[in-house]
């Protein structure tokens, strides 16, 4: 009885519904075109994405048969950290691809976030009850300060990817400001209008490529450094060689691929990420 009403309900609510008219339709068949000339123009850099993303992927699953009995303690929650996190990574990807800058950029700003959070564990390794304990009592500023970390620990210029990527997640604060100014002036009608601005692709681009390649060399050279892989399945395959072989090779391509208009901006982005990597090692062998 009750779901006859509901059909009634929909079925008078939409008689003189013009799908093709509406605004979600016009968004979708936006998303739709934009991704059928994204992949013919930037194939490349899918196929490079595709291919990271499966390494880092197979990395994770990877982790499930090595030896952990050398492991730290807090090795656990950076990897179960970083594997929860990948739906971020992908996310603003297919975002990039369908057009979506904004959600691209928040998801890749969550997605950087999070890594810093696992390097940050690292530094401190009693700190991983936050992971459980902050989500309830609210405390997360007590036991981390993004800003701090960065500029003590890590020592390089990665608050200005993070400020890059947070400019639209407090608000949409740039587009706020800038619509009420236009708005008092008298030259802009207010509504819903969805981004399709690519000024700043590029350097969004460098910056998801650049967290491809730390978050694969982190897995390769921290989490999976110096296990044997105890799996029998997988010596008989020897997965192990073509895994070690594959990553070196994207890791040294990735260093190489030089695509940004600023190019000495990009060349700090692999050598920030490498010193990244080279301070994690030095508090790996202090803990």
């Amino acid at each position: 009885m009750m779901e006859n009403k509901k059909n009634i309900a929909i079925e008078e609510m939409l008689k003189d519904y013009k799908w093709n008219d509406c605004y979600v339709w016009n968004i979708l068949e936006y998303c739709r075109s934009h991704s059928e000339n994204f992949c013919n123009e930037y194939n490349w850099y899918i196929q490079i994405f595709e291919h990271n993303f499966d390494l880092i992927k197979y990395s994770i699953d990877l982790i499930n048969f090595i030896d952990k009995s050398n492991w730290k303690e807090y090795h656990l929650h950076q990897y179960i950290l970083l594997s929860n996190s990948l739906c971020f990574l992908f996310n603003s990807f297919d975002s990039e691809v369908r057009g979506q800058h904004t959600i691209s950029n928040l998801t890749l700003r969550s997605y950087f976030e999070t890594l810093i959070k696992v390097f940050y564990i690292s530094w401190n390794k009693n700190c991983f009850s936050w992971i459980y304990w902050s989500w309830y009592r609210k405390k997360w500023d007590k036991w981390f300060n993004l800003t701090d970390f960065i500029k003590n620990n890590l020592e390089n210029d990665w608050l200005k990817i993070y400020n890059f990527l947070s400019k639209e997640s407090h608000w949409n604060i740039n587009k706020t400001i800038d619509d009420i100014k236009k708005f008092s002036e008298w030259k802009k009608v207010i509504t819903f209008e969805l981004d399709t601005k690519e000024i700043t692709k590029k350097f969004h681009q460098n910056i998801l490529i650049m967290c491809l390649y730390i978050t694969l060399k982190y897995l390769y050279e921290i989490l999976l450094n110096e296990y044997k892989i105890n799996s029998e399945e997988i010596k008989k395959k020897n997965l192990e060689f073509e895994f070690d072989k594959k990553v070196n090779s994207a890791l040294l391509w990735l260093s190489k691929l030089l695509w940004d208009i600023d190019k000495e901006k990009y060349d700090d982005l692999w050598k920030e990420s490498d010193e990244v990597i080279s301070k994690i090692k030095i508090q790996e062998d202090i803990n």
